[in-house]
Protein backbone atom coordinates (compact mmCIF):
# COMPACT_ATOMS: atom_id res chain seq x y z
CA UNK A 1 0.00 0.00 0.00
CA UNK A 2 1.38 3.28 -1.38
CA UNK A 3 2.45 5.73 1.92
CA UNK A 4 0.76 8.56 2.21
CA UNK A 5 2.46 12.11 3.09
CA UNK A 6 2.43 15.79 2.95
CA UNK A 7 4.53 18.54 1.47
CA UNK A 8 5.29 22.04 1.89
CA UNK A 9 7.11 22.85 -1.17
CA UNK A 10 8.40 26.38 0.47
CA UNK A 11 8.77 25.12 4.05
CA UNK A 12 9.78 21.57 3.94
CA UNK A 13 12.92 19.90 1.88
CA UNK A 14 12.60 18.58 -2.12
CA UNK A 15 10.73 15.05 -1.75
CA UNK A 16 13.99 13.63 -3.26
CA UNK A 17 15.11 12.18 -0.35
CA UNK A 18 12.05 9.73 -0.01
CA UNK A 19 13.27 6.39 -1.44
CA UNK A 20 9.60 4.51 -1.70
CA UNK A 21 6.67 5.87 -3.55
CA UNK A 22 4.35 7.88 -2.08
CA UNK A 23 0.78 9.57 -2.67
CA UNK A 24 2.10 13.14 -1.79
CA UNK A 25 -0.89 15.89 -0.47
CA UNK A 26 0.75 19.15 -1.71
CA UNK A 27 -0.09 22.11 1.23
CA UNK A 28 -0.49 25.10 1.41
CA UNK A 29 -3.11 26.57 -1.68
CA UNK A 30 -0.38 26.56 -4.21
CA UNK A 31 -2.65 29.26 -6.68
CA UNK A 32 -3.01 31.52 -3.83
CA UNK A 33 -2.12 35.02 -4.63
CA UNK A 34 0.90 34.58 -2.25
CA UNK A 35 2.53 32.43 -4.63
CA UNK A 36 4.30 33.88 -7.64
CA UNK A 37 4.20 32.18 -11.20
CA UNK A 38 7.61 30.91 -10.75
CA UNK A 39 7.61 29.68 -7.38
CA UNK A 40 4.53 27.52 -8.78
CA UNK A 41 6.63 26.34 -11.98
CA UNK A 42 9.35 25.65 -9.75
CA UNK A 43 7.11 22.98 -7.56
CA UNK A 44 5.68 21.79 -10.86
CA UNK A 45 9.34 21.26 -11.91
CA UNK A 46 10.00 19.36 -8.96
CA UNK A 47 6.89 16.88 -9.20
CA UNK A 48 7.65 16.21 -13.04
CA UNK A 49 11.55 15.05 -11.92
CA UNK A 50 9.91 12.71 -9.38
CA UNK A 51 7.27 10.50 -11.68
CA UNK A 52 7.97 8.08 -8.74
CA UNK A 53 5.78 9.99 -6.70
CA UNK A 54 2.11 10.90 -7.07
CA UNK A 55 1.30 14.34 -5.80
CA UNK A 56 -2.34 15.53 -4.90
CA UNK A 57 -2.78 19.29 -5.89
CA UNK A 58 -5.86 21.05 -4.21
CA UNK A 59 -7.09 25.14 -4.80
CA UNK A 60 -9.58 26.17 -2.01
CA UNK A 61 -9.81 29.78 -3.42
CA UNK A 62 -7.42 30.16 -6.88
CA UNK A 63 -9.45 28.25 -9.18
CA UNK A 64 -9.27 31.03 -11.18
CA UNK A 65 -5.78 31.45 -11.25
CA UNK A 66 -4.87 27.36 -11.45
CA UNK A 67 -6.93 27.72 -14.84
CA UNK A 68 -5.22 30.87 -16.18
CA UNK A 69 -1.74 29.12 -14.85
CA UNK A 70 -2.33 25.56 -16.14
CA UNK A 71 -4.06 26.55 -19.81
CA UNK A 72 -1.02 28.78 -20.96
CA UNK A 73 1.75 26.88 -23.10
CA UNK A 74 3.85 29.67 -21.38
CA UNK A 75 3.68 28.19 -18.11
CA UNK A 76 4.17 24.31 -19.67
CA UNK A 77 7.57 26.08 -21.27
CA UNK A 78 8.56 27.43 -18.02
CA UNK A 79 8.13 24.28 -15.84
CA UNK A 80 10.08 22.45 -18.76
CA UNK A 81 12.84 24.62 -18.92
CA UNK A 82 13.07 24.73 -14.83
CA UNK A 83 12.78 20.57 -15.10
CA UNK A 84 16.04 20.31 -17.31
CA UNK A 85 17.81 22.84 -14.78
CA UNK A 86 17.00 20.11 -12.16
CA UNK A 87 18.38 17.24 -13.79
CA UNK A 88 14.95 15.98 -15.73
CA UNK A 89 14.27 16.81 -19.48
CA UNK A 90 12.58 18.95 -21.52
CA UNK A 91 10.76 16.85 -23.36
CA UNK A 92 7.94 16.74 -20.37
CA UNK A 93 4.21 15.17 -21.12
CA UNK A 94 1.74 17.43 -20.56
CA UNK A 95 0.16 17.09 -18.30
CA UNK A 96 2.19 16.26 -16.03
CA UNK A 97 0.84 11.70 -15.20
CA UNK A 98 1.88 11.68 -11.63
CA UNK A 99 -0.06 14.82 -10.75
CA UNK A 100 -3.50 15.27 -9.31
CA UNK A 101 -5.52 18.31 -9.70
CA UNK A 102 -8.63 19.36 -7.25
CA UNK A 103 -10.79 22.17 -5.94
CA UNK A 104 -12.01 22.15 -2.55
CA UNK A 105 -15.40 23.29 -2.06
CA UNK A 106 -17.88 23.15 1.21
CA UNK A 107 -21.42 23.64 -0.47
CA UNK A 108 -23.60 23.65 -3.93
CA UNK A 109 -22.61 27.75 -4.51
CA UNK A 110 -18.61 26.70 -4.60
CA UNK A 111 -18.75 23.58 -6.34
CA UNK A 112 -20.87 25.44 -9.11
CA UNK A 113 -18.51 28.45 -9.31
CA UNK A 114 -15.11 26.13 -9.07
CA UNK A 115 -15.66 23.01 -10.94
CA UNK A 116 -15.88 24.66 -14.38
CA UNK A 117 -12.19 25.90 -13.62
CA UNK A 118 -11.47 22.82 -12.98
CA UNK A 119 -12.68 20.64 -15.68
CA UNK A 120 -11.25 23.64 -18.35
CA UNK A 121 -7.75 22.29 -17.80
CA UNK A 122 -5.47 19.43 -18.78
CA UNK A 123 -4.78 16.84 -15.93
CA UNK A 124 -3.72 13.41 -15.43
CA UNK A 125 -6.87 13.22 -12.81
CA UNK A 126 -9.01 15.73 -11.56
CA UNK A 127 -10.39 15.29 -8.09
CA UNK A 128 -13.07 17.50 -6.25
CA UNK A 129 -12.34 17.79 -2.17
CA UNK A 130 -15.95 18.12 -0.50
CA UNK A 131 -15.04 19.38 2.80
CA UNK A 132 -16.04 20.44 5.23
CA UNK A 133 -19.42 19.68 2.94
CA UNK A 134 -21.93 21.64 4.77
CA UNK A 135 -24.69 21.35 2.42
CA UNK A 136 -26.25 19.00 -0.11
CA UNK A 137 -24.14 18.92 -3.23
CA UNK A 138 -25.21 17.77 -7.05
CA UNK A 139 -22.39 17.48 -9.45
CA UNK A 140 -25.06 17.25 -12.14
CA UNK A 141 -22.56 16.50 -15.54
CA UNK A 142 -20.06 17.24 -14.28
CA UNK A 143 -19.18 14.26 -12.61
CA UNK A 144 -19.00 12.63 -16.00
CA UNK A 145 -15.93 14.55 -16.10
CA UNK A 146 -14.27 13.78 -12.75
CA UNK A 147 -12.11 11.29 -11.30
CA UNK A 148 -12.38 11.23 -7.44
CA UNK A 149 -14.03 12.79 -4.98
CA UNK A 150 -13.30 13.21 -1.43
CA UNK A 151 -15.56 13.99 1.48
CA UNK A 152 -15.31 14.72 5.16
CA UNK A 153 -16.73 16.69 7.92
CA UNK A 154 -16.67 19.08 10.00
CA UNK A 155 -14.20 19.45 12.94
CA UNK A 156 -14.08 21.78 16.07
CA UNK A 157 -16.38 22.87 18.80
CA UNK A 158 -17.91 24.96 16.13
CA UNK A 159 -18.60 22.25 13.50
CA UNK A 160 -21.95 21.62 12.13
CA UNK A 161 -22.73 18.04 11.22
CA UNK A 162 -22.69 16.01 8.00
CA UNK A 163 -26.09 14.90 6.86
CA UNK A 164 -25.88 11.04 6.31
CA UNK A 165 -28.14 12.18 3.23
CA UNK A 166 -26.09 14.06 1.85
CA UNK A 167 -23.34 11.87 1.77
CA UNK A 168 -25.07 8.51 0.20
CA UNK A 169 -26.42 11.25 -2.40
CA UNK A 170 -22.96 11.59 -3.38
CA UNK A 171 -21.67 8.31 -3.26
CA UNK A 172 -24.33 7.62 -5.13
CA UNK A 173 -23.51 10.34 -7.53
CA UNK A 174 -19.90 8.71 -7.94
CA UNK A 175 -20.87 4.94 -8.15
CA UNK A 176 -23.35 6.18 -11.43
CA UNK A 177 -20.74 8.09 -13.51
CA UNK A 178 -17.91 5.96 -12.53
CA UNK A 179 -16.09 8.70 -10.11
CA UNK A 180 -13.70 6.77 -7.25
CA UNK A 181 -15.36 7.82 -3.68
CA UNK A 182 -13.02 8.35 -0.91
CA UNK A 183 -15.20 8.93 2.50
CA UNK A 184 -12.17 10.63 5.15
CA UNK A 185 -14.56 10.69 7.59
CA UNK A 186 -17.91 12.19 9.47
CA UNK A 187 -15.75 14.98 11.34
CA UNK A 188 -16.73 15.77 14.56
CA UNK A 189 -20.52 14.67 14.28
CA UNK A 190 -21.12 10.84 14.00
CA UNK A 191 -24.84 9.34 13.37
CA UNK A 192 -26.66 7.45 16.02
CA UNK A 193 -27.51 4.02 15.39
CA UNK A 194 -29.53 2.70 14.35
CA UNK A 195 -31.71 5.92 13.23
CA UNK A 196 -35.37 6.36 14.91
CA UNK A 197 -38.24 5.63 12.92
CA UNK A 198 -41.00 8.03 12.57
CA UNK A 199 -44.34 6.12 13.19
CA UNK A 200 -47.35 7.11 10.49
CA UNK A 201 -44.59 8.76 8.25
CA UNK A 202 -41.89 8.02 5.24
CA UNK A 203 -38.40 7.87 6.20
CA UNK A 204 -36.26 7.80 9.17
CA UNK A 205 -35.22 10.90 11.92
CA UNK A 206 -30.59 10.57 11.60
CA UNK A 207 -30.18 11.78 14.96
CA UNK A 208 -26.35 13.04 14.87
CA UNK A 209 -24.60 13.24 18.38
CA UNK A 210 -21.09 15.57 18.96
CA UNK A 211 -18.37 12.87 19.81
CA UNK A 212 -15.31 14.34 18.32
CA UNK A 213 -13.10 13.18 15.29
CA UNK A 214 -10.76 10.68 16.84
CA UNK A 215 -14.51 8.81 17.30
CA UNK A 216 -16.82 9.77 14.75
CA UNK A 217 -15.42 7.34 12.56
CA UNK A 218 -15.15 6.86 8.68
CA UNK A 219 -18.34 4.07 7.82
CA UNK A 220 -20.84 4.68 5.64
CA UNK A 221 -23.26 2.21 5.17
CA UNK A 222 -21.76 -0.40 7.25
CA UNK A 223 -18.50 0.29 4.58
CA UNK A 224 -14.85 2.06 4.58
CA UNK A 225 -14.91 4.31 1.31
CA UNK A 226 -11.23 4.42 -0.08
CA UNK A 227 -11.44 4.51 -3.56
CA UNK A 228 -8.67 5.51 -5.78
CA UNK A 229 -8.73 6.80 -9.62
CA UNK A 230 -7.49 4.32 -12.00
CA UNK A 231 -7.21 5.96 -14.98
CA UNK A 232 -7.69 9.71 -15.18
CA UNK A 233 -10.71 11.15 -17.30
CA UNK A 234 -8.63 14.10 -17.17
CA UNK A 235 -5.41 12.96 -19.09
CA UNK A 236 -7.55 13.37 -22.61
CA UNK A 237 -7.42 17.17 -21.75
CA UNK A 238 -9.44 20.23 -20.72
CA UNK A 239 -13.24 19.31 -21.09
CA UNK A 240 -15.07 20.92 -24.02
CA UNK A 241 -18.66 21.30 -24.44
CA UNK A 242 -18.41 22.90 -27.98
CA UNK A 243 -17.65 26.20 -26.23
CA UNK A 244 -19.93 26.06 -24.02
CA UNK A 245 -18.46 25.02 -20.96
CA UNK A 246 -20.46 26.87 -18.15
CA UNK A 247 -21.80 25.94 -14.96
CA UNK A 248 -25.55 25.91 -16.19
CA UNK A 249 -24.77 23.38 -18.73
CA UNK A 250 -22.28 21.39 -16.30
CA UNK A 251 -24.52 21.39 -13.65
CA UNK A 252 -27.77 20.89 -15.24
CA UNK A 253 -29.20 24.24 -14.72
CA UNK A 254 -30.92 26.55 -17.54
CA UNK A 255 -27.92 29.33 -16.42
CA UNK A 256 -25.49 30.76 -14.55
CA UNK A 257 -23.38 33.44 -14.56
CA UNK A 258 -19.61 33.76 -12.37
Amino acid sequence: MTEWTTWEPFAMPQPRRWRTPRHVVVVPDLFDVASGVADVAEVWAVMATLPQHTFQVTTWEGHDRMRSLLTSPGFGDLVRSRAAREGGTADLPWPLPNVWVGVGVRDQEQATLRVPDLLAIPAAVRFVWAQPLVGPLDLGQAAQALDWLLLGGDIGPASRPLQPAWARALRDQCTAAGVAFHFIGWGSWAPVRPPERLVGQVGHRQIMRQVGFAHAGRVLDDHTWEEMPTAGKGARGARRDSDRTTQGLLFGEEGGGR
